[in-house]
């Protein structure tokens, strides 16, 4: 026996004799190989790792000296990446490499021969085949008659899938390096099988040349030895100790809040509340169980409204970049299909495939969704259950999957005239779907584009301002989100529970009293906690203070603000104004246009107009007064 194979038996036997045993026993089963091990015990044969083929053969072969077995399964495990998917080429066929990945499509699960045995149609004479990294390979002569015709008679399958990869985003840089697509080929080997669209993997496999049908070329197919799901982690930021240290002096300083807030699309001035809480939503982390079993969602989901050219975008696309995993996309030109899940159908086999959308892929990160009032409003109900569940149900030509989608979503839109109208209500302004979505979303900000001329010069001179960059860099406001999500999940204090109480049921009772009050939901309550939770993250905290919550609480002030509602009139986001009251103001509209068209407009509202919008409408002196105001403005 040569050396390489004593020193693999030595290993196998030393490492793995309790699976050696069972094979021993049963016949079948599989050996986990610590590769990192392995090649620490053969670290002095160089040649055995460049040639992964051999290499691989070397330990079925010591299997079966120690074993005297041949069903039985070889798995690695603790490999070290080795490459970017975007690094694969042809100098790595045949060898053994691993990768992270991101599962963007997978097909039905097919039988596949391990074992098949085949007979001489002339001779009858029996020959064994086993699958080996090359597939199995048909004989090509008979040995007792010279027949080249066989039949393939009792063989083994396992089970085997196609699924398709792409590099994940790039929790270090915030950016996909690659959208490179390979196909996969999974085994029933593998030690985590249940994979669906959207899951990120670590892989080990072996790289081998597919030649595609009807065609000359060739593509790259992994046979996969173990594939695992990888937790929505940030591991991968590494800090030295000097950017720790950084973070946490930043946080004990009591400005992180309105530092980090600051970097929020620096070029843009203004927009302060709006800045606060899209970084606030960057702070909400995932999901959590309660006691009855149900989840909760933590996530913070916002929406955008404004005229074009007031800084959307922006916005998004600087939220999209700062973020350890964010994704922009602009539903101009997507579906939500693009945004959930799509079923396709393979080219190569005909089969229908799932391939995950960006709400999915983006899982445990921020979708900045631009423009979500393209998006017809009947395929945009459909993230109703990704808004409010993290989950995404799919059930077409066959399939039948559930996705994670544990994202917040920043979406943006534009009102359905060009501009935003104050005497309509959100409903009759943007096209989006129904109440039922918009309710979902815990922040709703209207941006109006005012003409003022001190705002528009201080605007143009921000812009022309050639330091547009951010107090902190991004790398280093990735690297603080990833802190604070992975080690502080606060806790709602008994103090800032009792706040949050006081002022839910204060503004219902106050509601009592309006004629037209709508008071704020429980849903409204539950985003408040969101909110504050959110902001004790921001400090490092593990418990919530008072101030947390009143900084929630403003926020929310501000954007109900920005809709034209006061507290008590919020609930019902559909309805920024009751129907009583558009009906009014449109009305007063009418009748002080006609009388302007009669009589110059002049600075000061005349006593004769207001009479009149007294009389008609049956109102008090000073009710007249304020509705003409609201008129003018």
């Amino acid at each position: 026996m040569n050396t390489p194979q004593k020193a693999m038996n030595k290993f196998l036997t030393k490492f793995h004799s309790d699976e050696i045993e069972e094979i021993k026993k049963e016949g079948n089963g599989s050996v986990l190989i610590d590769y990192d091990k392995l090649i620490q015990c053969l670290s002095e044969f160089n040649d055995i790792e460049s040639d992964s083929l051999r290499f691989f053969e070397l330990i079925k072969k010591s299997m079966y000296d120690l074993t005297k077995k041949e069903e039985f399964s070889i798995i690695f495990k603790n490999m070290n990446i080795s490459h970017e998917i975007s690094d694969i080429s042809s100098k790595d066929i045949n060898k053994l490499i691993s990768f992270k990945a991101q599962v963007t499509r997978t097909c039905e699960v097919y039988p596949e021969i391990c074992s098949a045995n085949f007979s001489c149609t002339k001779c009858i004479r029996l020959y064994n085949v086993h699958y080996n990294i090359n597939g199995i390979s048909w004989p090509q002569v008979c040995e007792d008659c010279g027949n080249k015709r066989f039949k393939l008679e009792n063989s083994v399958y396992k089970d085997a899938q196609l699924i398709y990869l792409e590099e994940p985003i790039d929790y270090s840089t915030g950016f996909k390096s690659s959208d490179i697509l390979k196909s996969i080929l999974v085994g029933n080997d593998v030690k985590d099988k249940n994979i669906s669209p959207g899951d990120e993997v670590n892989v080990i496999g072996f790289l081998k040349a597919e030649k595609i049908k009807n065609k000359e070329k060739h593509r790259f197919l992994i046979e996969i030895n173990n594939i695992e799901k990888v937790n929505i982690q940030y591991e991968n930021l590494i800090l030295t100790h000097d950017e720790e240290k950084k973070i946490l002096d930043l946080a004990e300083s009591g400005k992180a809040y309105e530092t980090l807030a600051k970097c929020v699309a620096p070029s843009i001035s203004g927009f302060k509340s709006i800045k606060k809480a899209t970084l606030l939503q960057q702070f909400g982390n995932g999901w959590f169980e309660s006691k009855d079993g149900s989840l909760k969602r933590e996530t913070i989901h916002i929406l955008l409204v404004g005229s074009p050219g007031v800084g959307k975008t922006q916005i998004l696309r600087s939220i999209s970049h700062m973020v350890p995993k964010g994704t922009y996309i602009s539903c101009n030109t997507a579906s939500s299909v693009g945004l959930t899940c799509a079923a396709e159908k393979n080219e190569m086999t005909g089969e229908w495939t799932a391939k995950a959308g960006a709400i999915p892929r983006t899982d445990g990160g921020t979708v900045c969704a631009d423009e979500l009032d393209k998006i017809d409003a009947k395929d945009l109900e459909k993230l109703n259950e990704a808004l409010e569940n993290g989950k995404i149900s799919f059930a077409k030509a066959g399939l039948l999957i559930n996705l994670n989608a544990r994202c917040s979503i920043l979406a943006s839109a534009n009102p359905k005239y060009g501009r935003i109208d104050i005497y309509k209500n959100l409903m009759e302004q943007v096209e989006i779907a129904s109440s039922s979505t918009l309710s979902r979303f815990d922040l709703t900000f209207l941006i109006k584009d005012l003409i003022d001329e001190e705002t528009d010069r201080k605007l143009l001179k921000e812009f022309n301002s050639e330091n547009k960059t951010p107090i902190l860099d991004y790398d280093f406001i990735r690297k603080y989100i990833a802190f604070a999500l992975s080690y502080y999940n606060p806790k709602l204090s008994d103090d800032a529970n009792q706040f949050l109480m006081d002022f839910y049921i204060n503004a219902r009772q106050a509601a009592k009293d309006e004629e037209y009050g709508k008071p704020i939901t429980l849903r409204d309550f539950e985003g408040l906690v969101r909110l504050t939770k959110a902001r004790a993250r921001i400090d490092l905290k593990d418990m919530t203070t008072v101030q947390h919550a009143i900084d929630a609480i403003n926020l929310y002030k501000d954007s109900l603000e920005s809709l034209g509602l006061s507290v008590i009139e919020a609930g019902a986001i559909s309805n920024v104004k009751s129907e009583e009251d558009i009906a009014l103001l449109s009305a007063v509209k009418n009748l002080v246009q006609k009388y302007y068209e009669l009589n110059k407009k002049s600075s000061e509202i005349p006593e004769v107009l207001i009479k009149e919008v007294k009389m008609n409408f049956d109102l008090e002196y000073s009710e007249a007064l304020e509705l003409i105001k609201k008129v003018n403005q």
